[in-house]
């Protein structure tokens, strides 16, 4: 880069960052939210629906197996359709669940709409997961190719292909180290 080029603006890093990190942890934390505040509200719904323990318990259990068979799918989905859709769908799908829980007339619907939930409870998890993964690998990336650079001159270090595509990093190396 000669000394008289324009450099580019740095991009608003801080205020980006901090959002991006709401949004990371509100996704993650869907799922154990919605097992931790269902807990102590058992006695209160089985009484309401007039059910034993155990059939509450199922609700749970609905939940949880339904939650863990969607943790195989959500990273593949994410990868065919782009985390974008996956994550808005998911939010979409919780949210219409969430709301049958909250109108579930009779146990056998909350149970429905309980797996339901779980279905799609895991997704910002995992989507956002597999986010921090590659921004991993490619952070590897950048520092095995500024290790590796001759002084001078400019390093392209290419991944190998994942279903998301190639990644390439292109270092410019300005011959200070």
């Amino acid at each position: 880069m000669s000394p008289d080029a324009p450099r580019p603006a740095p991009a608003p890093a801080a205020r980006r960052s901090w959002g991006l990190a709401a949004l990371l942890a509100t996704l993650v934390m869907l799922g154990p939210f919605s097992i931790d505040l269902y807990l102590p509200a058992f006695g209160a719904i089985g009484g309401e629906f007039g059910v034993p323990p155990v059939a509450l318990q199922a609700t749970l259990s609905a939940y949880l197996f339904a939650y863990a068979f969607m943790m195989l799918w959500h990273g593949a989905l994410s990868d065919a359709l782009g985390r974008r859709p996956v994550v808005l769908a998911g939010l979409a799908v919780y949210a219409v669940a969430t709301l049958g829980c909250a109108i579930a007339g009779n146990i056998e619907s909350l149970w429905l709409v309980r797996a339901l939930q779980g279905l799609s409870a895991g997704v910002g998890l995992i989507v956002q997961g597999d986010a921090v993964l590659l921004r991993m690998i490619v952070g590897n990336l950048v520092d095995n190719a500024i290790k590796h650079s001759p002084s001078g001159g400019e390093v392209a270090v290419e991944a190998v292909r994942e279903a998301a595509g190639v990644v390439r990093v292109t270092v410019m190396d300005n011959g200070s180290g």
